[in-house]
């Protein structure tokens, strides 16, 4: 990797579009600050590659998945529109499972 960054707070503005899919939010235009940490996430030739840790004791990877997709897409919007970079790869590091756990 070119570049490697842990625990990396980051701050995005968004629109509740963007947040939530309910009808009620498509015409407001008022935007939502969002924080967070992302745990790691590294590039290669101007692409990122983004990991976040997990230790929740679930040992199915759908499972895993289904809860943590939109925060991982929060995490990929946000490092894209603050880096600049492309995430070409998501993943979930599951710590029960002692694996990756590709997301997209």
């Amino acid at each position: 990797a070119e570049r490697i960054e842990k625990e990396r707070p980051f701050s995005v503005l968004m629109q509740p579009k963007e947040l939530f899919f309910g009808e009620e939010y498509r015409e407001v235009t008022d935007e939502i600050l969002v924080n967070g940490i992302i745990d790691c996430y590294f590039t290669e030739k101007d692409v990122g590659i983004l990991i976040d840790y997990k230790s929740d004791r679930i040992y199915d990877e759908e499972d895993l998945k289904a809860r943590y997709r939109i925060q991982l897409e929060l995490y990929r919007t946000a490092l894209e529109r603050a880096m600049g970079i492309s995430i070409r790869e998501t993943y979930l590091y599951s710590f029960a499972m002692g694996k990756a756990i590709l997301l997209t």
